[in-house]
């Protein structure tokens, strides 16, 4: 029995969405449009592999959230979110990120949730973070293994300057120097950073 005219129209529009979805979603993630804005899933689990290393390239303009988890992304770049300037949430837990350059969030203005916790980062600039400080709401940062030394100071003072953002600030603790290892990094005087 052949198609009736609705079911071949419903299947060519099934058949085009998936096509489109195909060509604007990076090959590694499912995004998900709700009304104008996209969710883009790029998975993860703990214990799984994963090859991807590097945030991916792709990502519809309009893409509102990214999930990135327990992959082994190692750095952040300028150009890691060029173009996703309606980009709200950003969940990036339990990578391997251990740098992030200068500009990589500058173009985010709209950056309402920031995790990078369990991550490899041991340093940070408050210049990396403060074109966040308009729009963030939530920020996550426990689980890095935070060098606390003078050199993060500066990062320790924006901390504190945004601590009703900075939601598990109790949890950032330092792992170096050995004397440090374990103390809350928000409770460190500058005396006790070595300043």
């Amino acid at each position: 029995m052949a198609p009736t005219w609705a079911q071949a129209a419903l299947s060519s529009i099934l058949l085009l969405s998936v096509q489109v979805w195909g060509l604007q979603c990076p090959a590694s993630c499912s995004c998900l449009q709700i009304e104008s804005k996209v969710s883009a899933d790029c998975g993860g689990s703990a214990g799984e592999p994963s090859n991807i290393t590097a945030i991916p390239k792709g990502f519809p303009a309009n893409t509102s959230s990214i999930y990135l988890v327990h992959h082994h992304v190692g750095a952040l770049s300028e150009s890691s979110f060029q173009g996703l300037d309606r980009l709200s949430v950003l969940y990036l837990f339990a990578n391997k990120i251990d740098s992030i350059a200068l500009r990589t969030f500058s173009n985010l203005k709209n950056l309402r949730v920031l995790d990078l916790s369990y991550n490899q980062l041991s340093t940070l600039e408050a210049d990396h973070l403060q074109p966040l400080e308009a729009s963030l709401q939530e920020l996550y940062l426990d689980g890095n293994p935070w060098h606390c030394t003078c050199n993060l100071l500066p990062f320790q003072l924006w901390l504190k300057k945004m601590d009703t953002k900075v939601a598990d600030g109790m949890y950032i603790s330092c792992a170096s120097p050995d004397a440090l290892n374990g103390k809350p990094l928000l409770e460190l005087t500058r005396a006790d950073m070595g300043c």
